[in-house]
């Protein structure tokens, strides 16, 4: 809410910490930003002033108070949380079956980011680099080359099932050409699209940017795409990988030896080969 002056008191909150005074504060869902944005498009929710989610990093600590929707609709009817002349206008409004499991989902999700943004920053910390997998990190590598969109789309559907991060990496070991500017462009837009973070790593040596990034993010699963001559991917570097990332799942996917596209095993999308080595 706002302060007597007109300022979000979340606003605030930061300079009252730093005055060495406890907060203590309830925060409703929907004043999220985050939130807000997204109820307002899918539930045609209106909202006031919306709170940045930045504010969730302050706390030391975040308690979900949670409810299933059945319940409080039968507290709504019982009249313990509106008059019952307001019960119609409740019921057609905020407390909405549909708009309650999603406010119910969107909680858990900001729950369990803000603990997985505290448990990363806690691995750094402490210079933590085997992955602990409290939130799965899936990360393709591709280079400029056509014809890897099934790759990231492959990407982005693991993550998906697994309620993980996508993140899209491509190394840039010299300069690149016109036409390879244009088709990281267009990786780069369809892994916005597909809700991943696309990044450009620079390094003379790809086995060593990739690893290097892969403990950074602390990724949990890799995906490769492997040429008619091992691609921008050589064996070596493929080799390199396997044996470093001992702790993260690796794919490569099979091409096809005709135009370099992802191939397809029987008329079925493609099938990732999984690499281990020993683990250490």
């Amino acid at each position: 809410g706002a302060a007597d002056d007109g300022e979000i008191r979340a606003e605030v909150v930061s300079r009252v910490l730093d005055a060495g005074i406890t907060v203590l504060a309830t925060l409703h869902l929907g004043d999220l930003r985050s939130a807000a944005d997204a109820l307002r498009g899918a539930h045609r929710v209106a909202a006031g002033r919306p709170v940045d989610d930045a504010v969730l990093d302050l706390a030391d600590e975040v308690e979900l108070v949670d409810v299933v929707p059945s319940v409080l609709d039968e507290r709504l009817r019982r009249g313990d949380l509106v008059p019952p002349a307001e019960m119609a206008t409740a019921l057609r409004g905020e407390f909405r079956p549909e708009l309650l499991a999603t406010l119910r989902t969107m909680a858990f999700r900001v729950i369990a980011e803000h603990t997985d943004r505290r448990l990363v920053a806690y691995m750094h910390e402490r210079s933590i680099e085997r992955p602990w997998e409290a939130r799965p990190r899936v990360m393709a590598c591709i280079p400029p080359r056509p014809h890897l969109e099934n790759l990231i789309r492959r990407a982005a559907r693991l993550a998906g099932s697994l309620d993980g991060e996508l993140r899209v990496v491509t190394v840039r070991t010299a300069e690149r050409s016109d036409e390879e500017k244009a088709q990281l462009k267009s990786y780069a837009e369809l892994t916005a699209q597909l809700g991943g973070e696309f990044v450009t790593l620079r390094d003379p040596d790809p086995a060593n940017a990739i690893a290097t990034y892969a403990r950074e993010i602390l990724a949990t699963e890799i995906l490769l795409s492997r040429g008619r001559e091992g691609g921008h991917w050589s064996r070596g570097t493929l080799r390199r990988l396997v044996w470093t990332l001992t702790d993260v799942d690796i794919h490569i996917l099979a091409r096809r030896r005709s135009d370099d596209r992802p191939a397809a095993i029987r008329g079925t999308a493609p099938q990732p080969r999984r690499l281990s080595a020993p683990r250490r």
